[in-house]
């Protein structure tokens, strides 16, 4: 299955505050997809590999990849007991354009 999501990134303008900085990008592959669409879903709450489907072992990756793209995502260090794990947490303003999730042939 190929999956990818075309988004838009909306950014302040360091040195013209009334302004945003546009960006379009590609997120590719399907986790990735499913991780960011979490992310946005979540909001400010965000998201952790305890409260995440099988692949939550793994989400600490894939939240990498997200930002390798540019998208601004906050880790907020939490404990069950004595396990640490993260919150993700997006800040990045961000509009979904287009999306494929069509299986291969």
């Amino acid at each position: 299955m190929k999956q990818f999501l075309k988004i838009k990134i909306v950014e302040p303008d360091p040195d013209l505050p009334l302004l945003n900085r546009v960006r379009e990008v590609t997120i590719t592959g399907r986790r990735n997809c499913e991780t960011l669409m979490a992310l946005i879903h979540a909001g400010q709450q965000g998201i952790t590999p305890l409260e995440r489907w099988a692949a939550g072992k793994r989400l600490g990756h894939y939240v990498w990849k997200l930002r390798s793209w540019g998208l601004d995502i906050e880790t907020i260090n939490e404990k069950a007991g004595d396990v640490p794990y993260g919150r993700y947490v997006l800040h990045s303003t961000v509009q979904v354009l287009n999306r494929d999730d069509s299986e291969a042939a």
